[in-house]
């Protein structure tokens, strides 16, 4: 048994989920979903449940999200076409978006959740994963990050998803907030450089092999043993 602080979730963190729960609605019934409505249901559903104080949830939180959302149905859904020349959003796998994944290796059952699967091909698909952040991911962080290791790895055993086996051909971080590759946000003050929102990634079957085998497993033990190290920070 372990004893805990009672989590609290952030206004931030309220805005992002609220944010997710919109696209998933939209990208799966695109005719039937008013992207926007769905956000400010979603945020104030969230917002109650977790009984944050009125004077966090500002009308510039709400502006925020909904900035968010226009963002991701406008210049990345609707309008991004497929090569022939069709609409992107209307060729989605609606059991490929927000999809649980498990598997079981080292006899340990992994389980999560990707935001987005897309197939250009039979054999060819894509990971993208929404981020709702303020800062955009470094160049390091998008080279080494675990989540999206884990991801390709999953996407490529578990047994439920339509990849059989097969590596992605490549992955997306699409933030949602309109950060450039260096993270500079476009501005009045700050007009150049154009707005860049999907930052592929690469990741090599050797790379997630070694990433299992020096992080994840090795913390997994300490978790089965009880141990969870103190780490001391500013904050």
């Amino acid at each position: 048994r372990m004893t805990r602080q009672p989590s609290v979730k952030t206004v931030a963190l309220i805005n992002g989920i609220a944010v997710h729960e919109s696209l998933e609605a939209y990208t799966k019934n695109p005719d039937t979903t008013d992207p926007v409505d769905k956000y400010q249901m979603q945020f104030e559903f969230e917002a109650d449940k977790a009984r944050l104080p009125k004077s966090e949830l500002t009308d510039k939180v709400v502006a925020d999200g909904i900035e968010m959302i226009k963002t991701a149905v406008g210049p990345l859904i609707l309008g991004a076409e497929m090569p022939d020349g069709r609409q992107f959003v209307r060729h989605l796998d609606s059991n490929l978006i927000e999809h649980k994944f498990e598997f079981t290796r080292d006899d340990r059952l992994w389980v999560g959740k990707i935001d987005m699967m897309h197939f250009t091909n039979p054999e060819t698909y894509a990971i993208a994963d929404w981020k709702t952040g303020k800062t955009a991911p470094s160049d390091l962080a998008r080279s080494t990050d675990r989540q999206f290791s884990l991801y390709a790895y999953a996407a490529s055993h578990d047994t439920t998803l339509k990849t059989f086996g097969i590596w992605h051909s490549h992955m997306a971080i699409i933030h949602l907030r309109g950060k450039n590759i260096s993270g500079i946000r476009k501005s009045k003050k700050n007009p150049e450089p154009d707005m860049q929102y999907s930052f592929p990634i690469a990741r090599t079957e050797d790379r997630v092999e070694e990433m299992f085998e020096n992080t994840l497993n090795p913390v997994a033990d300490l978790i089965e043993k009880g141990v969870f190290y103190r780490v001391e920070a500013e904050h």
